[in-house]
């Protein structure tokens, strides 16, 4: 998967981009996905939280698209993770980074860094719930 404007931290939640650090974990939550099969597309769209820790410059959005999807794998939540918990943490990034491709590993990344042996990009959510896409490419886009 080629990273068209942005890298990956290797602490696997931070997005960066021109200079800057995007916090997925603490400053933004994972508040929509959105999928066009026709045009091969994914969007994940990442929401500025209100914490009083977060920025007041960070963008209010970040947009990550994926084009020419070839496959996506879905996770639920963790049968274990505690249900009182899964309300305030259903939308907070857990890592972000590149996997195998296929569906069997879904609760870790391997790399901050795409490879052939790497090509998905998994998505891990604190309920253990995670989107694993693979990709010709993705973008970031900031609002």
């Amino acid at each position: 998967m080629f990273l068209k404007n942005f890298s990956i931290s290797d602490d696997f939640i931070n997005l960066n981009y021109e200079g800057e650090y995007f916090d997925l974990h603490n400053n933004f939550e994972l508040t929509n996905i959105i999928s066009n099969q026709e045009q091969k597309t994914i969007c994940l769209i990442f929401t500025k939280g209100n914490g009083n820790w977060i920025p007041e410059n960070s963008p209010n959005c970040l947009m990550l698209l994926f084009k020419n999807v070839t496959q996506v794998y879905y996770k639920d939540h963790d049968i274990n993770y505690p249900l009182e918990c899964i309300h305030q943490d259903q939308f907070t990034i857990n890592m972000l980074g590149f996997s195998f491709d296929d569906s069997n590993i879904m609760d870790g990344v391997t790399d901050n860094i795409p490879r052939k042996d790497l090509p998905a990009l998994l998505c891990i959510l604190e309920t253990g719930k995670a989107i694993k896409i693979i990709a010709e490419s993705v973008e970031l886009f900031i609002e």
